[in-house]
């Protein structure tokens, strides 16, 4: 078939170069291209049934497993905010970069390197137990990214799990909260924080805006900028930073650092919401901006 089709590609677009650059000047043959495209599209959507029927059958027993721990380990999203509106509480969140850096010591984010300190401090986070910090355990989904991920970490990760612990949604954050709970999950982010004086924390030249649909019922916002890149090694400073400033809470939209963060501020007295992605991912659900894994993770810094 691929024969075929650059047998018609070759015959359908002459071009001529005029100033390098490549102009079509006549398109001819192109009668049998939509039977051919059609066979194309046949072809491909057979394939993937075949790789879908393929990746179910060799991380089934791994998701079923990871399936029993949601089931009964991870409260809903409904519940997750209520209960962060409810109470004192701070959270820490881990998705797959989170787990990746973990447990894969060779891994590393474009803008976070790993190493021995942040893995030893990432499994000290999520193996927390303590009412004052909940741990954030992400949403079930079946496709396959996350297939890949838990075939790849699972067996490194369930030792880890402790079955007596009940987990927050660490999609809270993301937009498949506001996917399913809509203005809901609007008005309890906002009771989180109702006339709180906040401390913002984030990386220089952060793309972390404070959208006024969520953010505006703040009593106080006042920002404290970490390194752009690595800021794992900056914690420190920003954990002094924000206890001269003792504000009522931080609102945490720094990575994996912000991970580990949470859990330092949360043992120094400070209420610390590591909430990443949730401007983005309001913004991009409520008013269709791109995802915010399809945006760059920094605006240009002025000079």
């Amino acid at each position: 078939m691929l024969s075929k089709i650059k047998e018609i590609a070759n015959r359908t677009f002459h071009v001529e170069i005029r100033n390098k650059k490549p102009i079509p000047v006549k398109m001819s043959g192109h009668e049998e291209l939509p039977a051919l495209l059609k066979q194309v599209i046949a072809e491909l959507k057979k394939n993937r049934n075949e790789l879908t029927a393929i990746r179910t059958a060799t991380t089934g027993r791994y998701m079923d497993e990871v399936a029993e721990v949601y089931a009964h380990q991870v409260l809903p999203f409904k519940e997750s905010l209520e209960l962060l509106a409810a109470s004192n509480a701070s959270i820490a969140r881990f998705g797959d970069g989170e787990f990746r850096l973990m447990l894969r010591p060779e891994f590393n984010l474009g803008f976070q390197s790993n190493s021995k300190e942040l893995q030893y401090q990432l499994r000290e986070v999520f193996e927390t137990q303590s009412e004052d910090l909940l741990i954030g355990f992400p949403f079930l989904f079946r496709d396959a990214h996350w297939s890949n991920v838990y075939a790849e970490l699972w067996p490194s990760l369930k030792p880890l799990v402790n079955p007596q612990q009940k987990y927050i949604n660490a999609h809270i954050t993301r937009p498949r909260v506001f996917e399913v709970l809509g203005q809901e999950a609007v008005e309890l982010w906002r009771k989180v924080w109702d006339r709180k004086d906040a401390v913002i924390i984030t990386g220089e030249g952060s793309r972390f805006d404070l959208v006024p649909a969520l953010f505006d019922n703040l009593k106080t916002a006042d920002f404290i900028h970490s390194t752009p890149k690595d800021a794992f090694t900056d914690l420190e400073r920003v954990v002094s930073e924000t206890l001269e400033k003792n504000p009522d809470l931080a609102i945490i939209s720094l990575g994996p650092a912000g991970t580990v963060l949470a859990k330092k501020l949360s043992e120094r007295g400070i209420r610390a919401l590591d909430i990443g992605h949730l401007s983005s991912s309001y913004l991009n659900v409520v008013q269709g901006h791109a995802r915010p894994e399809h945006t760059p993770a920094t605006r240009q810094l002025r000079k």
